[in-house]
Parts: structure tokens; C-alpha cells; sequence
């Protein structure tokens, strides 16, 4: 309803989350925060935390662009490449191991934060934990 203070809380959330997970992101594109203010955010402030929350997760720079959006609902299909996962993946399964185990790295192995960053239950990761385990992949503690 107030979009006039989605910038704001957009350059919050950055700094905040940028300083908790020790992380160089200072802002966001142009483009990027084009897509935040086209959204309505049906889940308010929370919803936009959360998206934001991901996308300093796993920006490795300082500039948070469309391609750090993984679980923003009007993503355009053609922004989300297999080159944005250096060409490695094939498959959804692959990209969401991927992801898994980034986060994991980066909250050093925190299950409860990474469930949080990645919007699926403590459960469900510590099943896709254990499936990886089973498979032979390192899992970061």
C-alpha cells in the first residue's frame, strides 16, 4: 500500500543483512529494484524482507541484480539462465541442490537460517541433507 517506502526498507534490509552474513552487498541495480516496486508484496513487509534476505545471500559483489531474485514470482524466464550457475546445472534438481548448499556455506552450516533463507522448513533440509550425504556430496558445517 505504501510503495514510496519500499526503497527505504529495501536499502534496510541490504545493510542489515549484508552486515549479519558478512557479505560486501552495499545496493541494488536500477532494474532489480524496477521489479521490487512492479510487485505488490501480497505478504507486506515480511515477504520483501525475505527476498531480500535471499538475494544478499547469494550476491557474491556489492550490486544485488534480477538474477539474485531466485524465488521472485514474476522473475522474467529469461533472466534466469544456466550461465547465471556458470553453465554447471542441467536441471531443477540441480540448481536447487546448488542453491541448498550455498546457503548452507554461507551461514555456516546453519540449518535453522538456511531453512529460513531458502522458505522451505528445517525438516525438509535436513532431508535434502541427508539425501545429499547419502549421494556422497560434502555438506558445509
Amino acid at each position: 500500500e505504501r510503495k514510496e517506502d519500499i526503497p527505504l526498507l529495501v536499502e534496510h534490509f541490504i545493510r542489515k543483512y549484508a552486515e549479519e552474513n558478512q557479505k560486501p552487498v552495499r545496493r541494488i541495480s536500477e532494474e532489480a529494484m524496477r521489479m521490487i516496486l512492479a510487485y505488490d508484496w501480497p505478504g507486506n513487509v515480511r515477504e520483501l524482507e525475505n527476498t531480500i534476505q535471499r538475494a544478499v545471500v547469494i550476491c557474491d559483489g556489492e550490486v544485488i541484480t534480477p538474477q539474485h531474485f531466485l524465488t521472485f514470482p514474476e522473475l522474467p524466464l529469461g533472466s534466469f539462465t544456466a550461465d547465471h550457475w556458470n553453465g554447471e546445472t542441467k536441471n531443477l534438481s540441480e540448481v536447487e541442490k546448488k542453491l541448498i548448499l550455498q546457503v548452507l556455506q554461507e551461514t555456516g552450516g546453519n540449518r535453522t537460517k538456511s531453512a529460513e533463507i531458502l522458505g522451505i522448513s528445517v525438516r525438509t533440509l535436513r532431508n535434502k541433507i541427508r539425501e545429499y550425504r547419502e549421494a556422497g556430496i560434502p555438506i558445509p558445517e
